[in-house]
């Protein structure tokens, strides 16, 4: 909160026990200040330069030289492949054949594009050996690694660099790199296709003797079903003889069964037996005699059929 000259002034001198007369001649000494004064500040002052203009970057220039394109060097662009999209080497590379670095997107790119060294005013000769000169041997042997180009020691290794920058060419190293590429590719397809072909095999194989399995347990299953068949048949057929007798118990369910179960409907099975097994022991000896002569007819029958069966 800002306060005028003369609030403040009020403010102080009461504060200090000032008389009524003293301030009243205090405020009208500051009657004459405005009360909307306030307090300004001087604007900072900054330092400035003027830069100078950012000069445009020179465009390569692609497709002047003499030789190949590495591109159309099929073991070169190979090399070039395997490598990261800002491969130090790639990157060293480019600036030996273009004097600038490049963006990892568009490295590549103008690696392959490259074609051969164009000399001029701007690029000669004696700058080009400068640039093979400042490198390293751990970095020529690693560019002659890309381009395909012979070894040795420092001198042979930027003789023939240089010699490769001015007129890019498929060398003996690309040539025989790429023979030996493509029979290692063909000699990975024939294992591949051995190895699919011997998977598959094994997996007919497999599945084949599985079948081969199920079908003899089937096989086998059916023959025991049909020879336990069989062997009932004829078990019957020995067994089977001359029917055996009736007991006069019996005689007597079979007459009395179906006439007693339509008299009692509601009556179980079990219970329909009860009741006849309590009926016939309740039966007097002369109405037992019919069915004990039945009984004792059927018993002649059997021993009959029994006879004439020896």
């Amino acid at each position: 909160m800002l306060y005028t000259a003369h609030n403040y002034l009020t403010h102080y001198y009461t504060n200090i026990n000032m008389s009524k007369v003293e301030l009243a001649a205090m405020r009208e000494a500051s009657a004459t200040l405005s009360d909307d004064a306030k307090r300004t500040a001087a604007p900072p002052s900054y330092f400035t330069a003027a830069l100078p203009p950012k000069q445009p970057k020179k465009p390569i220039a692609f497709g002047n030289g003499k030789g190949l394109k590495l591109s159309e060097i099929s073991y070169v662009a190979k090399q070039i492949a395997k490598r990261e999209n800002n491969d130090k080497g790639l990157q060293l590379l480019h600036r030996t054949m273009y004097g600038a670095p490049a963006k990892a997107t568009i490295l590549k790119r103008n690696v392959r594009q490259f074609n051969g060294i164009v000399y001029d005013a701007n690029l000669t000769r004696a700058k080009m050996e400068a640039r093979l000169e400042n490198r390293n041997l751990k970095q020529l042997r690693d560019m002659a690694r890309i381009l395909g180009v012979e070894g040795g020691n420092r001198p042979d290794l930027q003789k023939n660099l240089l010699a490769f920058f001015e007129k890019p060419t498929e060398t003996d190293i690309a040539k025989k790199g790429v023979k030996k590429t493509t029979k290692k590719a063909a000699k990975k397809v024939v294992k591949k296709t051995t190895k699919k072909t011997e998977k598959k095999t094994k997996k007919t194989e497999k599945k084949s003797a599985k079948k081969d399995k199920k079908s003899s347990k089937k096989d086998k299953k059916s023959a025991k079903k049909e020879t336990k068949k069989a062997g009932k048949k004829e078990a019957k057929k020995a067994v089977k003889g001359p029917k055996k007798p009736l007991t006069a118990y019996m005689c007597y369910v079979a007459e009395n069964r179906a006439t007693l179960a339509q008299k009692n409907p509601n009556l179980k099975q079990t219970e329909l037996v009860k009741k006849l097994a309590e009926d016939w022991k309740a039966l007097s000896a002369d109405k037992k005699k019919p069915f004990e002569d039945k009984a004792a007819k059927d018993r002649q029958r059997f021993e009959n059929e029994k006879a004439k069966a020896k």
